[in-house]
């Protein structure tokens, strides 16, 4: 089904939308949560981390060997890494709640599995796992 040219834009606008607050809500969880800073590059020692529980511990070791892999071609600072980082997470879980939202669509998912689904995805879509 091809879809009219003001029915793209507004699709795109939405993506385009949506894109931005998950990228927002990103960037205030590395700020917050894991002590990354897209804005200004900056990294805090994991040993600093003390708020953060096991699994929390996990993600930011695991976030850090992701920005060191990014870092190490020389292509990108820090700062540059973080924001690929960002980018990336924003894209995947847009992309998951669309792929979500056409099976749901389709009829592919029953019920109950939506709703296990919807409820899982509204208290955690932007938890960075």
């Amino acid at each position: 089904m091809a879809f009219d040219q003001s029915t793209r834009n507004r699709l795109q606008r939405f993506v385009n939308d949506a894109r931005k607050v998950l990228q927002e809500e990103f960037i205030r969880q590395l700020q917050n949560d894991y002590g990354l800073d897209p804005i200004s590059g900056s990294i805090t020692g994991l040993e600093n981390l003390r708020h953060l529980n096991d699994a929390q511990r996990e993600t930011a070791r695991i976030l850090r060997d992701t920005l060191s892999h990014y870092c190490a071609s020389g292509d990108m600072d820090g700062k540059q890494a973080l924001d690929r980082i960002v980018r990336e997470q924003a894209f995947t879980v847009l992309n998951r709640l669309a792929a979500l939202r056409m099976a749901e669509a389709r009829g592919l998912l029953v019920d109950k599995e939506v709703k296990r689904i919807k409820t899982k995805v509204h208290g955690t879509t932007c938890r960075i796992k």
